[in-house]
């Protein structure tokens, strides 16, 4: 197979780009790894691919920080491939008891036993007979214990993985292979349910999920649910309304599983009957509980539609749009009401694709520039805290003196659409709007530090929109 028909074949069909997977998606010819993939999923869990018969070889450490979306995950598993989970905050405080050998594996069996913990395991299929249980922590994200420390037995909590079935052991090539299951999911404890065990929070105090957007615009009852879950008999219902009340929201359905699941898996729900009411949520379309009475565009709408026509100069320019852009996604992600999104730099520098001193570099210029204003840092993470400064928004109007109203520039004209015309030509377009005056192409390439060829293309791109 030529690498034109491998890349055609893993290209994903247009249909594919919905919110979540279809059932007649899951029912065509789907693997087992596929099948595990979407169960485990279901649960909460972060799964990811890695080289068949191999403990790693792939890109993965992205995975510590983001999950695969719905769309994408069948076809992140097709062909062979071995299945492995991530531990920590982005698998709902997933936490793993690694046993390396039999003897460490019937040990840690019986004690949870012997504490009334139902057993969720795997049989590791190594040659020493060790395997893996998989428990959920309700206080928040573990930390690791390394190899040694312990006897025979590692935890993984926070930021690492393990291969899970039906994947191959690399060294026996025996298929890992799940060995009891009791529950739908594995068990929700506490850190002094497993008193036999050295067990520390890497935070202070419990993260379920990270805010995806700010829940301002959410009803009081669906607040109260997502801090403080509802008692039995009230729980499902407060579950389905909360729901409904996320999707008139404009709420995807993957964000509001992500917020919902764990607060009412810990109210004591099912994760068939969770799973059963989120769906019923969506199946037809819903409106706010609380009705919207003045809607206004995000900032970070602005901020991206700022950087599209900014002209970014000089050697740093580039640098700093691509850090601010990373910054927009973070206020898109969890932004409060008054703007103030939190951004690590490790956050930005996995974004932006930048290492965290350019990061670091960059986020100075941008304070200095008064693109970005420090908010200080947050209280559970230590991460640092942003808001936009106001400086940018003077870019989205025009200064022209006889228009009573300023109008935003990218509402002036179909010219100046997304898509229209491009970064170089808006660029050019708006900076021969700015100098007022006639300009020949060895003038514009010089002034807007660009090539002859870039001003010839973007002056016939603009030709062509204005026409």
């Amino acid at each position: 197979m030529s690498q034109e028909q491998l890349r055609k074949r893993l290209q994903p069909p247009n249909q594919v780009a919905t919110d979540r997977y279809t059932e007649p998606q899951l029912a065509f010819t789907t693997t087992p790894a596929q099948d595990n993939a979407v169960q485990l999923y279901e649960m909460g869990l972060n799964v990811f691919p890695v080289p068949f018969a191999q403990k790693g070889g792939w890109p993965w450490k992205q995975f510590q920080y983001i999950r695969l979306h719905p769309a994408q995950l069948l076809l992140a598993f097709q062909g062979q491939c071995n299945l492995a989970v991530m531990a920590g905050r982005t698998s709902n405080n997933l936490f793993i008891i690694d046993c390396e050998t039999q003897d460490s594996f019937l040990f840690h069996g019986d004690q949870l036993a012997a504490a009334g913990i139902p057993i969720w395991s795997v049989r590791s299929g190594g040659e020493k007979g060790g395997g893996h249980y998989y428990l959920f922590c309700k206080e928040g994200e573990i930390g690791n214990i390394p190899p040694g420390e312990l006897t025979q037995t590692e935890i993984r909590g926070s930021r690492c993985y393990v291969l899970t079935p039906p994947s191959v052991h690399p060294d026996t090539g025996v298929i890992y292979q799940w060995h009891k299951h009791d529950g739908d999911a594995p068990p929700t404890v506490s850190l002094h349910d497993l008193d036999w065990l050295p067990l520390k929070l890497v935070t202070k105090t419990k993260r379920v999920v990270q805010e995806p957007t700010a829940f301002s615009d959410l009803s009081r009852a669906t607040l109260q649910f997502i801090t403080a879950g509802a008692p039995e008999g009230q729980r499902n219902n407060a579950l389905f309304a909360a729901a409904c009340d996320m999707a008139g929201n404009n709420y995807d359905y993957y964000t509001t599983s992500q917020v919902l699941t764990p607060i009412a898996r810990s109210c004591g729900l099912p994760n068939n009957e969770i799973r059963d009411t989120l769906r019923s949520a969506f199946s037809q379309p819903r409106t706010p509980v609380r009705p919207i009475t003045n809607p206004k565009q995000p900032q970070w709408k602005a901020v991206i539609e700022f950087i599209q026509l900014h002209a970014w100069k000089q050697r740093t320019g580039q640098t700093d749009r691509a850090v601010l852009a990373a910054c927009a996604e973070r206020a898109r992600l969890g932004s409060n009401e008054h703007g103030v999104f939190r951004a690590s730099t490790r956050e930005l520098a996995e974004l932006a694709r930048l290492t965290k001193n350019t990061v670091s570099s960059s986020l100075q210029r941008l304070q200095q520039e008064g693109f970005l204003v420090f908010c200080g840092h947050d209280k559970t993470s230590t991460a640092h805290l942003w808001q936009f400064g106001k400086r940018f928004l003077r870019y989205r109007y025009t200064d022209t003196p006889w228009i009573s109203s300023s109008v935003s520039i990218t509402q002036k004209t179909d010219a100046a659409e997304r898509g229209a015309l491009g970064k170089t030509a808006a660029l050019v377009w708006e900076s021969l709007l700015a100098a007022r005056r006639p300009m020949r192409v060895a003038q514009m390439a010089e002034e807007f530090k660009l090539s002859d060829h870039q001003v010839y293309r973007a002056l016939k791109k603009s030709s062509w929109a204005s026409t």
